[in-house]
């Protein structure tokens, strides 16, 4: 069963709810976090992982 959106588009919004439940649990800013875990590491896991 294929699901309705594509893998890449799932891992973006994956990746990106995960940044905003821990910016929200730690009290920070979405940016903050990014920059904690680092733009090319993010970039990296959506892209090839």
């Amino acid at each position: 069963m294929n699901g309705r959106e594509d893998k890449k588009s799932n891992d973006l919004f994956y990746t990106c709810s995960l940044i905003e439940y821990i910016a929200r649990k730690t009290k920070n800013k979405p940016s903050v976090i990014t920059e904690l875990i680092g733009r090319e590491r993010i970039r990296f896991n959506v892209l090839f992982l």
